[in-house]
């Protein structure tokens, strides 16, 4: 009865349409086309309405629940430490690769003003 009352609604809101007997036949008709009234599970075929709606609900869960994480152990890996000294030139890299980035931007950007301010 939910299902006629909600539907409805949403129909009236919609259209301005009443509950006719047109809007119960397409309702009905999505109501069908969208039951699941069979699964195949482990090999078998599944028809019962409550046996499908637990397979369903166990399956979701399953796929859903929440997992462990378990820590990687890095050093298993066999790597060895940065130095400081290294660190500081790769730090000193990216830092660079930044600057450049800004600067390119800065000068491709003064270059064009004009064209800007006719915009």
């Amino acid at each position: 009865m939910r299902y006629w009352r909600q539907l409805s609604r949403w129909k009236i809101i919609k259209e301005g349409d009443r509950n006719t007997k047109k809007f119960h036949l397409k309702a009905n008709m999505r109501r069908q086309r969208n039951m699941i009234d069979m699964i195949w599970f482990q090999g078998e075929e599944v028809t019962d309405i409550g046996m499908i709606r637990n397979i369903i609900t166990s399956c979701f869960k399953t796929l859903y629940r929440k997992q462990k994480c378990t820590r990687f152990d890095i050093t298993s890996l066999g790597l060895q430490k940065f130095t400081q000294a290294e660190n500081w030139r790769l730090r000193d890299q990216l830092l660079n690769r930044r600057l450049n980035k800004m600067l390119y931007h800065a000068v491709i950007h003064q270059r064009h003003w004009g064209m800007m301010d006719s915009i």
